[in-house]
């Protein structure tokens, strides 16, 4: 007996959105298309159209440490409001994620308090060296930082990253890296007034990215390391990743909305609001990013959900912390582009599903396939909105895109055919009650 069936839905066929049915079973997919079988209840999605839930790979929920900034509870929360059912964490707050006992009680957290599945990445640091191996059979990768980043020091040297390149290629571990050089970043801001957000993308320039991606991929060519490198912003990395792949260097990259909305010309305005790393670079980047997404070469967006507290991030832009709060938008904000023209709709679910299902080894997952896991976000993709702090479940609601008119309004997210959020202002209001 089917458990619900979401009618009156439109469903993404080769590029085309269709008018059909969606029957749940529990947690998996019973039936897609004119199915009517099944006694169970059934909700009138009212031509809303259903897509696979999102897998946003870089997010930052905080927790333990940092909860007054997000714990899983609103970090996971704002996430299933994005539109995603899975996320995968880094915690870059003390204590970063080092042994198995750090692990243990994470996990323990996350089946405590979230709401959507998450997948954990360890931390690149000495103290990991040793649990390597343990660490590798339960997590999704090891993020290593080539530059300070708040609580994680970073690694500079090509001889002080050897062991986790080695070590990820022979445990058959994904090694993620944050790609910037630190050494390059240091002497550009001695040129510069780095108090003032203007100069920010001088004082972090384009050459500290393309630096460090360039020796992160020779390194992986040396060791045979699987490569992925997060947040590009810069034209000059998008070619170098391109050349590489060409040569059979096993790397993939992401990159994420702020490098497609903004430019570094919108600094000077949004100040903090647009303090990231990396820095947000110029308009001829952030078009490059665009064809490196088309293209392939950068197959995922991910949102970097890195919340501070509204009080951080109303400091003065020097003493205000970097990330940007977006876990709450990013299905809006790729609709919002899909409508502008830059991407198609099958493009938004192939980057922000599909792709990231498939690198990080989901069985099931960015798509809708009979038999899969009910993963399922509902969105009107006619809904204009603009976009209010009262929007965010996350703790953190200053975010740039607030007083941003965006396309497309999630009205649900179901993971693993649980209902993870409903719009209670939208048609379906009171339709899971």
């Amino acid at each position: 007996m089917s458990d619900l069936t979401l009618s009156n839905v439109k469903l993404l066929r080769d590029g085309r959105l269709e008018e059909g049915k969606i029957t749940v079973s529990g947690a998996r997919i019973a039936a897609i298309g004119s199915f009517t079988g099944g006694s169970g209840r059934e909700i009138d999605c009212h031509g809303l159209a259903a897509l696979p839930a999102l897998v946003d790979n870089h997010v930052h929920f905080r927790e333990p440490g940092a909860e007054a900034k997000e714990d899983f509870a609103s970090g996971s929360a704002a996430s299933a409001h994005g539109g995603a059912a899975t996320v995968f964490e880094i915690q870059n707050s003390p204590p970063l994620l080092t042994s198995p006992e750090l692990l243990a009680a994470k996990q323990a957290l996350v089946q405590q308090k979230s709401c959507v599945q998450v997948g954990l990445y360890a931390s690149a640091t000495n103290e990991i060296l040793p649990h390597m191996p343990a660490l590798a059979e339960a997590t999704a990768g090891l993020k290593l930082f080539m530059a300070p980043s708040h609580a994680d020091e970073g690694w500079e040297s090509d001889e002080s990253m050897r062991p986790f390149f080695s070590g990820c290629a022979r445990l058959g571990w994904m090694l993620i890296v944050h790609a910037e050089d630190g050494r390059l970043i240091r002497e550009a801001s001695a040129r510069v007034d780095a108090s003032l957000p203007e100069n920010f993308s001088r004082a972090r320039p384009p050459v500290a990215e393309i630096s460090a991606v360039e020796r992160a991929i020779e390194l992986a060519r040396e060791h045979g390391t699987r490569l992925h490198i997060f947040h590009l912003s810069t034209s000059g990395a998008v070619d170098l990743i391109a050349a590489a792949r060409r040569s059979g260097v096993d790397v993939t990259a992401s990159t994420c909305p702020h490098y497609l909305f903004f430019t570094d010309d919108d600094l000077a305005a949004r100040g903090s609001l647009l303090k990231v790393y990396p820095s947000i670079k110029a308009g001829h980047d952030r078009k490059r990013i665009i064809e490196g997404l088309k293209e392939g070469v950068i197959e995922i967006i991910s949102t970097d959900h890195a919340p501070h507290t509204p009080a951080e991030k109303e400091l003065p832009f020097e003493s205000s912390p970097a990330g940007i709060s977006s876990a709450d938008l990013l299905l809006p904000l790729l609709t919002t582009l899909a409508a502008r023209g830059l991407f198609s709709l099958e493009e938004v679910v192939a980057l922000c599903a599909r792709n990231p299902a498939r690198i990080h080894g989901l069985v099931t997952g960015g798509s809708l396939d009979e038999g899969g896991v009910a993963d399922i976000v509902l969105i009107d993709l006619d809904a204009r909105w603009t976009v209010s702090r009262d929007d965010f479940r996350s703790k953190a609601s200053l975010s740039p895109y607030v007083g941003m008119e965006l396309q497309g309004r999630v009205a649900a997210t179901l993971a693993a055919g649980r209902s993870v959020y409903v719009d209670q202002t939208g048609v379906l209001r009171g339709a899971w009650a």
